[in-house]
């Protein structure tokens, strides 16, 4: 009776293990760009060094951070970029947040018209510049950055968002 009694903790660690892993896996490869912000497609996306180099190159210095992601958005009635940095913490994604608003707030030649907004929660910047509008915002250890089409702002926006909580 005590060999019969001995398999079932291993007989009950293989089972949870096996329904457990399939969750895992997807998780663990579950981009961490959205397939799909509102009407708009992902298309085509960077991740790695490739996207750090679109970062660093953009801001014409070294900025980025370890995990960052690139992705290009379209639709019938625009377009999107997602710029997304992942910290090691929520305080340093917080920090860059802020150091990226009190520079933008106070003026600069590539975007105008900053103000900030609340939407479904999440406290964010916008601003306006290269012929889109701009939004970014901080969400635990992730800096977002999203370029879109006027038409397509706010669905994208609110996709984003979503996407960030998921």
């Amino acid at each position: 009776m005590r060999r019969h009694l001995s398999g079932w903790p291993g007989l009950i660690l293989l089972v949870t293990l096996g329904a457990a892993l399939p969750l895992a896996v997807a998780t663990l490869f579950r981009s961490a760009l959205p397939p799909e912000l509102g009407s708009l497609k992902l298309m085509q996306s960077a991740s790695g060094n490739d996207a750090r180099s679109l970062v660093d190159r953009m801001h014409g210095k070294d900025v980025a951070q370890r995990e960052n992601f690139v992705g290009l958005y379209r639709g019938e009635r625009g377009s999107a970029t997602v710029y997304l940095t992942v910290y090691p913490s929520d305080r340093q994604a917080s920090e860059d947040y802020t150091a990226m608003e009190s520079r933008i707030e106070k003026g600069n030649t590539a975007f105008e018209r900053f103000s900030r907004f609340s939407v479904q929660g999440q406290e964010g910047a916008a601003c306006v510049g290269q012929g889109q509008v701009h939004f970014f915002f901080a969400h635990e250890r992730s800096l977002y950055w999203l370029a879109t089409d006027l038409p397509v702002a706010r669905e994208t926006l609110r996709r984003l968002i979503e996407s960030s909580r998921e």
